[in-house]
């Protein structure tokens, strides 16, 4: 089953990509809940209802620091 994923403190940008440089996605408000799919270094991807893309992971609570996912 996939992982939750809850976005934490505050407005966060979803990227197309896993890198800070890349194109938005869309803004989620915290207390968004998303499903993990994957995880790559500190970033971790996150799909919503309507979106999909990548956060680091200290922008929302759902998995350990350095766990890997895939």
């Amino acid at each position: 089953a996939p992982r939750g994923a809850l976005v934490i403190g505050g407005e966060r940008i979803l990227r197309h990509d896993p890198a800070a440089s890349a194109p938005g996605v869309a803004r989620l408000q915290a207390g968004v809940i998303g499903r993990l799919t994957e995880c790559e270094a500190d970033w971790c991807r996150l799909e919503t209802d309507s979106y999909g893309g990548w956060l680091k992971r200290d922008e929302f609570w759902g998995v350990y620091p350095g766990e890997a996912m895939e």
